[in-house]
């Protein structure tokens, strides 16, 4: 189903087959009603090979409700055909996807992505803030299963670009720090893809001698010092505003010159191109991704020369 344009209202669903007669990708999403939500949803619905076959919100009366119980969303959905549900699980077990895209909380993220797993169904997840031990046994169980899973913290591919720039950078420089900016409802601080930055720059940076960095805080604490968390030895500091959506700078220093990298995202749509390209490659993989840059140099029309890195 296509959004209305004045409204962002679901329209009818398509049919089931793609242009040319191939199979479409089933896809289900979870974290429906949220902001990353909402625009999954709507680039799922513009792409003639997929299809919606189920949505998952907390706040949806779910299957058997009447069609003016839960949300104007729910309503909107069901009213095309979706089916919808407050229970991710009962959503895979009734609608037999082939991804499950979501973008719900570090909390709930892992039990999800498992229980799609356990159910033959390949995870897409934008998820930020997951464990690494939750990391490491959801890779385990999609390598036992012969599934593709895609972890990946931002979906952005000038964030991914920013991050090939600034390996690239860092041999060149002595010291540098991360800025993370995010909106005033982003819970996890540092931001993963500032975390990703420091950890893939810091042990390339030139140290003749090593400069000094800040001790990190107590584990699980946000920490106090003005000089930032240090990760990999780079201080890493986070702003949290309103008004702001996904911004990530790194700032390289040496004798009398500074280089500074920056991403910008002005809003979510800029995030859809990536999690399109991961719900596709996804169906071709078997184990755990959680690098977009990974799925870039490997995507068909990716380019030459690309390879995988760590």
């Amino acid at each position: 189903m296509d959004r209305d344009q004045t409204g962002g209202t679901p329209r009818e669903q398509r049919p089931s087959a793609a242009k040319g007669g191939a199979r479409r990708i089933r896809v289900a999403i979870a974290g429906v009603s949220g902001r990353m939500g909402r625009e999954v949803l709507a680039a799922v619905q513009a792409e003639p090979d997929l299809t919606l076959v189920g949505a998952v919100s907390r706040g949806f009366a779910g299957k058997g409700a009447g069609l003016a119980a839960g949300s104007a969303l729910e309503a909107d959905l069901r009213s095309c055909g979706v089916a919808t549900f407050a229970d991710t699980k009962r959503c895979l077990e009734a609608t037999s996807p082939d991804v499950l895209v979501e973008f719900t909380s570090s909390a709930v993220s892992p039990g999800l992505i498992l229980a799609a797993l356990e159910g033959g169904v390949r995870p897409v997840s934008g998820t930020t803030g997951m464990p690494p031990e939750r990391l490491l046994e959801i890779g385990a169980l999609a390598e036992a299963k012969r599934l593709g899973a895609v972890v990946i913290p931002n979906f952005s591919v000038g964030a991914t670009v920013l991050r090939i720039l600034a390996r690239t950078a860092a041999p060149f420089f002595g010291a540098c720090e991360v800025v993370e900016l995010h909106h005033d409802q982003k819970r996890d601080a540092p931001s993963g893809t500032a975390l990703a930055l420091a950890e893939v720059v810091g042990p390339r940076l030139l140290r003749t001698p090593p400069l000094p960095v800040p001790a990190p805080p107590a584990q699980g604490a946000r920490g106090s010092d003005p000089r930032g968390l240090a990760v990999a030895g780079v201080p890493v500091h986070s702003v949290r505003l309103p008004g702001l959506v996904a911004h990530h700078e790194i700032i390289f220093g040496a004798t009398d010159e500074t280089l500074t990298l920056r991403h910008d995202s002005l809003s979510r749509v800029s995030f859809m191109p990536g999690v399109l390209l991961a719900v596709r490659a996804v169906m071709r993989l078997s184990g755990l991704v959680t690098s977009l840059e990974d799925l870039l140099a490997n995507r068909p029309d990716g380019p030459s020369g690309a390879r995988r890195t760590p």
